[in-house]
């Protein structure tokens, strides 16, 4: 039991942790807008309204979050990855610097090049299935 007040004192801990509950409070957030701009992407969609309207009368406020169970699954683990990547490659990129210092615009800069390719290397795989999902609708994902 004494792994955890020593995680979150670190520095790595609380990014971790930090970049946890950021992109759960964001998956949560922003999911059924989510769901609405990958329905518009549909041929023939209609407006986001009509879109809004049939989901709700069809599948209800569930429709709107159907396939959040990959992102949500994998966004604790991928938000402090990313957070914990970026510390490292920003500083790792410029070596000048000290530690108790903060990163100069080099580090900043190319440790969030580096970051968002691993990232999007990563979770290429993730995305796809979600979108997937979300283009079900409740008529196809029942059995004949």
């Amino acid at each position: 039991m004494d792994f955890w007040p020593e995680f979150l004192a670190s520095s790595w801990g609380r990014e971790f942790v930090a970049g946890g509950f950021g992109g759960i409070a964001g998956i949560i957030s922003g999911y059924p807008l989510d769901t609405l701009r990958i329905r518009l992407q549909q041929p023939n969609p209609g407006s986001a309204f009509s879109i809004l309207r049939r989901v709700m009368a069809g599948e209800g406020p569930a429709g709107l979050y159907r396939g959040m169970g990959a992102p949500l699954a994998s966004v604790t683990f991928q938000n402090a990855m990313v957070f914990q990547t970026y510390a490292i490659l920003s500083r790792a990129f410029d070596s000048s610097v000290s530690a108790s210092d903060p990163p100069s615009y080099k580090g900043v800069a190319l440790g969030g090049v580096g970051t968002g390719a691993i990232q999007s290397i990563l979770l290429s795989p993730v995305e796809l299935v979600k979108i997937r999902l979300q283009l079900q609708n409740k008529k196809s994902c029942k059995s004949p």
